[in-house]
């Protein structure tokens, strides 16, 4: 109940959906509004950024992903590339499994540019939604 009311009264005018471990931040949502995670300690902000094909990686797609989790204050070591299909299952995703599954700890905060970089399905979403929450992971989504 205390969520719901704070999602009605807060998150809805700023322009933010939510769940209970997982933000959206619309575009229009200004940077001032996107730096909520701040009170995030650096070392626990985790980014992944994934292109489908080569040529993607060539033509500076990886490149302005990782630009924007920079922006927003993941560290460059913290941040995970990956060239291949998010219609694949996370087990099939090396890069991504790992980052979910060994690195991820309680409290740390994972970022996307957009959702369609982790997962392509909502079944595979919220498989990804069910470890995250678990392990009591906070994800944010650039839509």
């Amino acid at each position: 109940m205390c969520f719901k009311y704070y999602y009605e009264n807060v998150l809805a005018s700023q322009n933010i959906t939510a769940k209970p471990n997982i933000v959206y931040l619309k575009h229009t949502t200004k940077v001032k509004e996107k730096n909520m995670f701040q009170e995030i300690q650096k070392n626990c902000r985790y980014g992944y950024v994934r292109v489908s094909s080569k040529s993607q990686e060539e033509n500076s797609s990886l490149e302005s992903q990782k630009k924007e989790l920079l922006k927003e204050g993941v560290p460059e070591k913290n941040i995970r590339a990956e060239i291949g299909s998010a219609a694949d299952s996370i087990e099939q995703r090396p890069v991504f499994y790992n980052l979910i599954d060994n690195e991820l700890k309680e409290n740390d905060l994972l970022l996307v540019t957009k959702i369609d970089r982790c997962s392509r399905s909502t079944l595979e979403f919220l498989k990804l939604q069910k470890k995250l929450f678990d392990k009591s992971v906070k994800f944010i989504s650039f839509f």
